[in-house]
């Protein structure tokens, strides 16, 4: 089963989301994906967002897979469900991903884990062990 990371960030000076999908025991990088925010709208939650949407787009039917953010709006709206998306915040985007789950039986599970735990040592003992 492969564990994806989404991630937000700037490539070629615009606002992207990237998806990198690793193989959970090895760590090594089988893809990477980035394209343009969709939308008017350039924030980075819509690029943790799209990041998620990107790794749904490329995964076959029925895959099960594990999808790490350090974004809490993307991991708590998530597992609020598709009726509490609808009105957040990026809803178009929240629509789009839960559709593509429903059409190709996607069974993804979403975590919170903290970002920059390597310069914050406030933020070290808030890490999963796998990341210390």
């Amino acid at each position: 089963m492969p564990t994806l990371i989404g991630s937000a960030g700037f490539l070629a000076s615009e606002r992207q989301g990237e998806g990198y999908i690793y193989n959970y025991i090895y760590i090594y990088t089988y893809y990477i994906l980035w394209q343009a925010l969709p939308g008017e709208a350039q924030t980075v939650p819509r690029a943790e967002l799209t990041a998620l949407i990107l790794v749904a787009l490329y995964l076959h039917d029925a895959a099960v897979v594990d999808f790490f953010t350090d974004s809490k709006i993307t991991a708590n709206t998530y597992h609020k469900g598709k009726h509490r998306a609808k009105f957040a915040a990026n809803a178009d985007l929240w629509v789009w991903l839960f559709q593509l789950i429903q059409q190709k039986g996607l069974h993804i599970s979403v975590y919170w884990m903290p970002s920059h735990t390597e310069t914050d040592p406030k933020k070290k003992n808030m890490a999963p062990r796998w990341m210390q």
